[in-house]
């Protein structure tokens, strides 16, 4: 692997029985994702998209194939080195915000540190909230906050622990025009201002120009458009 490959699949395969039928969830998957890329996957309802990101991402296992993330191969990973991979290489923008109601805005930021007993980079740490916008909210639970404000929160959680890909999976699909057009703007400033690597998964063509590069998925294959 190159250093400029941040992330590697080789040869994944995602298979589920339904009944006597073998149904291709993803079908001989091999692509790469460049360190600082921001890499689009976009495609219908059930055309495998979703399953891929959860393959990279290490919340489920491939059939058959392999995949790589920042030199770390996680074929033969058992649930407890997953977990760690995810917490130390990973960051993860959900559609909803998945905010935990009975932790500041602050204690839901620096969650993923605390669970892992990683240390805090107080200078990072506000070097992040200010750039998100989000100092002088700290201190408000998220009930307390606005929609556009656990935005930023919930990005600036993926972010915290300087993951090498940030994933996000239908991060608008839930969202009002206005609010969807912030997120993508926050994942696009956390790009060009971090060199955050993102590969996001959407089925929204509008938002295929924010990519590096752009894959269509189709039965569980990703097509670079």
């Amino acid at each position: 692997m190159t250093d400029n490959i941040i992330l590697r699949c080789e040869g994944v395969n995602k298979l589920y029985k339904q009944g006597e039928e073998t149904i291709y969830a993803l079908r001989d998957v091999s692509m790469t994702v460049r360190r600082g890329e921001f890499l689009v996957l976009y495609g219908r309802s059930g055309s495998g998209k979703s399953t891929l990101l959860n393959v990279l991402s290490g919340f489920d296992t491939p059939t058959a194939g392999k995949v790589h993330i920042d030199g770390q191969d996680m074929e033969g990973m058992n649930d407890r080195q997953r977990a760690k991979l995810r917490n130390e290489k990973i960051g993860f923008v959900f559609q909803s915000y998945h905010l935990l109601p009975i932790l500041t805005a602050r204690e839901n930021i620096l969650s993923p540190l605390l669970i892992g007993k990683r240390p805090i980079d107080e200078g990072y740490f506000r070097d992040l909230c200010e750039t998100l916008g989000i100092t002088s909210r700290l201190e408000h639970l998220p009930s307390e906050l606005s929609g556009g404000e656990c935005q930023r929160v919930a990005v600036a959680r993926a972010m915290i622990g300087r993951p090498a890909v940030l994933f996000a999976d239908e991060p608008t699909g839930n969202l009002d025009k206005r609010s969807a057009g912030e997120l993508i703007r926050l994942l696009k400033q956390a790009h060009e201002v971090y060199g955050q690597t993102i590969v996001m998964v959407t089925h929204d063509e509008t938002l295929l120009e924010y990519g590096d590069r752009v894959y269509r998925m189709e039965n569980g294959t990703p097509v670079l458009v």
